[in-house]
């Protein structure tokens, strides 16, 4: 592993990579809700399916007391060597929707089974928030029921009544200044989920970033 980069080397890389994933992809800002929610949908499936769990086993850490620096860390590793961890996925995500196309905010739940914490996101889809949740997204594309389910999207676009909060209680937004404390959750969140079909849909139409015939050139390449 390279020696540590500071933190403006780290935004360098972050810019860089931001601009090259989002030509890439070909995401645009709109005002129209179906417009919004395939650009979303493009952005978590880029998040979700190319992630690279083996770079997680040595994912070095950073040792500070200000939470605005592990957040840039976490950001860099996400944008560079995404591990597909609930953290780097969801600063990526967000990220990648504030650089884009809508407001985007990480939520902390906690799991009402065993009472651990989690991490999801909340995007602005038109004038309502839905919740997005691409680590879990992510476990059950390693599942092999992904492929005969046909990559139906199970965590996207989710409304306050989905049986997905049966699993997880919302807590919290995490701030912009990492430093202070949660921040209430939005008001304007839908009460009900995006019409399954229609996110499905969408889906079908964009490509799976995972398969081996799909090729970019912003490929993880990790510290540089």
């Amino acid at each position: 592993m390279n020696k540590e980069l500071t933190n403006f080397e780290k935004q360098n890389i972050i810019n860089e990579k931001t601009k090259q994933i989002l030509s890439l992809l070909g995401v645009k800002k709109s005002f129209r809700l179906l417009n919004q929610l395939a650009s979303a949908i493009k952005l978590y499936k880029f998040v979700f399916q190319k992630s690279n769990p083996n770079f997680a086993k040595y994912t070095p850490d950073i040792k500070s007391e200000d939470r605005n620096n592990i957040y840039i860390h976490n950001l860099y590793i996400g944008i560079t060597n995404n591990p597909g961890s609930a953290t780097t996925n969801t600063i990526l995500f967000k990220h990648l929707l504030m650089h884009s196309i809508a407001e985007s905010d990480i939520v902390l739940l906690k799991s009402k089974k065993s009472g651990m914490s989690h991490l999801a996101n909340i995007v602005k889809l038109g004038k309502e928030y839905y919740y997005f949740d691409p680590t879990l997204e992510r476990s059950i594309f390693d599942d092999d029921a992904w492929e005969e389910n046909k990559g139906t999207l199970c965590c996207a676009a989710l409304g306050k009544n989905d049986d997905y909060f049966k699993l997880y209680e919302p807590i919290g937004i995490l701030p912009d200044n990492m430093n202070l404390p949660l921040e209430a959750l939005p008001e304007k969140i839908a009460e009900e989920s995006m019409s399954k079909n229609l996110v499905n849909e969408i889906s079908a139409l964009i490509p799976n970033y995972a398969s081996s015939t799909y090729k970019t050139q912003t490929d993880y390449d990790g510290d540089r």
